[in-house]
């Protein structure tokens, strides 16, 4: 099975289609990933860094490391506020996680900042841990580079940074996307 996060963007091309168009059953087709957050066999622990919707991915990481193969893993999940802090409940169930706001409204009883400030002001007791991130592409090349100053080795760190396509996109490629839009599918 496969789940979608998707938020919801003020005349997001994507969202708005998923928001107002898409409906049960209608047909998908799916892309990607294009990064390497994939879990690996290595019997590492987890620490897992997730911005906004990135945490569709680092979910299934977690579910599966903690679930199926019972490593150890942490989690930390960036937000902008509480408002949009959501599927935190169920990983809090299965490993420790530490929610990050960067842009709080008001007084808040959580971590504030950056996901990847917080990160690295744990990294020192997470050493021998494989790093998976996901989400925003600055939030993305922060945790790499927080992740490479702790002495994370490059091989310990898998990451699949979110965009509408890849930077240099090959010919066709976005015209690609308006192919598939019309069946694109989400869950929340």
């Amino acid at each position: 099975m496969l789940e979608f996060h998707v938020r919801i963007v003020p005349n997001g091309v994507v969202s708005g289609h998923v928001a107002t168009r898409l409906r049960p059953g209608d047909a998908v087709t799916v892309e990607g990933p294009f990064g390497d957050a994939w879990l690996r066999d290595d019997g590492r622990p987890i620490v897992a860094v997730a911005g906004s919707t990135g945490l569709g991915p680092i979910r299934s990481i977690v579910r599966t490391a903690v679930g199926r193969d019972r490593r150890p893993a942490r989690v930390y999940v960036g937000f902008r506020s509480e408002a949009l802090v959501y599927g935190v409940r169920e990983l809090a169930r299965l490993a420790p996680v530490e929610v990050v706001l960067s842009r709080p409204a008001g007084g808040t009883g959580r971590r504030t900042g950056l996901v990847h400030e917080a990160l690295a002001d744990d990294l020192p007791g997470l050493a021998g841990a494989a790093i998976h991130a996901a989400g925003p592409p600055a939030m993305v090349a922060a945790v790499r580079r927080a992740a490479a100053a702790a002495g994370v080795p490059d091989d310990q760190i898998h990451a699949d940074a979110f965009t509408a396509a890849p930077s240099d996109p090959a010919p066709g490629l976005l015209s690609g996307l308006w192919n598939w839009l019309p069946g694109l599918a989400a869950a929340e």
